[in-house]
């Protein structure tokens, strides 16, 4: 059976058509309106559908842009499915991530108490996983868990292009199903905390 080799964060096509959408989404502010472009802010010819998306937020389903406003800062992961006018579709999988503006005089504060605050002395990385196996098969069960070190509150993790037959755990930062197709395949994890930082991780399998 042939091994595959996974690596972190490239943009895989799918069906080998290159999709117009990106794959990350700036953050937003407190209390300030956004407008966040998925595709580029045209008609596309694509229809966009958001699952778990927050009341404050919504999303043109022709256009591809998220628009909203919140009161509240926070990490919310945000699934994107993204249907072409043939049917072919991508998921795709985001963090509106809203910083509290009003903590920004102090977010280099060493010794800041705000749940909010940044905690620029020891910023926020992914980490491998320590125990997972770094091999896999065709058809094979697969599991792999990134982890993260100096969060603030809860974390929420985005996983990029994800190969049919895998799935991201949006709360856990797991990877997990079986690999249909052998080859090399290089996805992406991106993690967010609920003060606002941002990190992207990196594993070769």
């Amino acid at each position: 059976m042939k091994a595959i080799i996974l690596a972190l964060l490239v943009t895989l096509a799918l069906s080998g058509d290159a999709w117009e959408v990106v794959d990350t989404l700036p953050p937003c502010y407190t209390g300030l309106p956004f407008n966040l472009e998925i595709g580029n802010g045209k008609d596309q010819g694509y229809t966009y559908t958001a699952s778990n998306i927050p009341s404050w937020a919504s999303i043109d389903r022709v256009k591809g842009v998220i628009t909203g406003s919140s009161q509240t800062a926070g990490a919310w992961p945000v699934n994107v499915k993204v249907v072409d006018g043939k049917g072919k579709y991508v998921n795709k999988q985001y963090i509106l991530n809203v910083v509290d503006v009003t903590k920004g005089s102090v977010w280099a504060s060493d010794n800041s108490k705000s749940y909010y605050e940044r905690k620029v002395d020891k910023p926020l990385r992914v980490i491998p996983s320590k125990s997972d196996g770094t091999v896999t098969s065709k058809g094979s069960s697969f599991a792999y868990k990134f982890g993260v070190e100096n969060a603030v509150g809860s974390v929420v993790y985005a996983f990029l292009n994800l190969p049919e037959g895998l799935k991201g755990d949006a709360t856990t930062g797991a990877i997990s199903g079986a690999f249909t197709v052998p080859g090399i395949y290089t996805l992406g994890v991106e993690s967010c905390d609920q003060s606002g930082n941002t990190a992207e991780g990196f594993v070769t399998i």
